[in-house]
């Protein structure tokens, strides 16, 4: 192999490219394949794939300072569109307790002029 690529130098740019895959030292999720130094040197087409960056883990995407400003605003605005939905939620389950112990109370009082009737029937005791 190195007497095929001519230097020795070429052999350690395929190891440290090798070294540095994600693919190739089984940190993909997918595919959990590692590759070994007899897997680099059994085949020229590997090693030639190897040798050019095919097993390369791709390219991080850098952004802009606006994009990356774009991007904190849009992130702030779901938190405070998920805060204000919390904040909503919140209030209504509290609106609905409210109501459920305003008719658990309603069950029990009566207006002046049932008080009256229950009083004038003798059904109230008074004491």
């Amino acid at each position: 192999m190195v007497n095929q690529w001519g230097t020795k130098k070429v052999l350690v740019v395929a190891v440290d490219r090798m070294a540095r895959s994600d693919f190739l030292n089984g940190r993909c999720p997918k595919y959990r394949f590692v590759g070994s130094f007899h897997w680099l040197t059994s085949n020229n087409e590997i090693f030639e794939k190897v040798l050019n960056g095919y097993y390369d883990n791709p390219p991080t995407q850098e952004l802009t300072p606006e994009e990356q400003r774009q991007l904190e605003q849009e992130r702030y605005r779901q938190q405070q569109d998920a805060r204000r939905a919390e904040v909503r939620r919140i209030d209504e389950e509290e609106r609905l307790r409210r109501e459920r112990e305003r008719d658990e109370r309603a069950k029990h009082c009566v207006s002046y002029e049932e008080y009256q009737r229950m009083k004038k029937n003798g059904l109230l005791e008074t004491g």
